[in-house]
């Protein structure tokens, strides 16, 4: 068996987007499923953490981004430098003005994975992650629940 990822693309606006709203929170609200993006705070991922941020269930929605720590703008701000980690502690991130060739996280996601490869050029590591992470997320989950199904029990969305 092969695992492969379904992509939607939207580059419609209007009714297309509402449908689009209104498709995306059946799908969370009736599976319990978790949205990957790349977390960056521009097009489709930007429509989608916007339609996160208006929903009255928020707080039940899992939103992961999965972005580049070398393109993400004032990143250096996420740092806790000469600090105990503290999980309980949030960061105050600001995402306006962000510099040429890099991109705000967009602000309704609930969880980030910043990847980071040493380097500030598109090398698609985060890409790699994602499509990792999805895999190993979906393999864990139907070995726990020893189905032999070829859905997961935590649909990615």
């Amino acid at each position: 068996k092969q695992w492969y990822q379904r992509r939607v693309a939207i580059t419609a606006g209007g009714d297309i987007c509402q449908m689009f709203q209104h498709g995306l929170m059946n799908a969370v609200k009736s599976t319990n499923g978790w949205i990957i993006t790349s977390g960056q705070d521009e097009g489709v991922t930007k429509i989608v953490g916007d339609i996160v941020g208006r929903s009255t269930m928020t707080s039940k929605i899992y939103t992961i981004g999965v972005a580049r720590w070398g393109r993400t703008w004032n990143n250096e701000m996420l740092l806790r430098k000469n600090q105990k980690l503290n999980h309980d502690r949030l960061v105050d991130y600001s995402s306006l003005d962000p510099r040429d060739g890099t991109y705000s996280l967009e602000p309704n996601h609930s969880h980030f994975f910043l990847v980071d490869d040493g380097t500030t050029d598109d090398t698609g590591v985060e890409i790699k992650f994602r499509l990792e992470l999805e895999f190993l997320i979906t393999k864990i989950y139907k070995k726990e629940k020893s189905t032999d199904c070829d859905s997961a029990l935590i649909p990615l969305l």
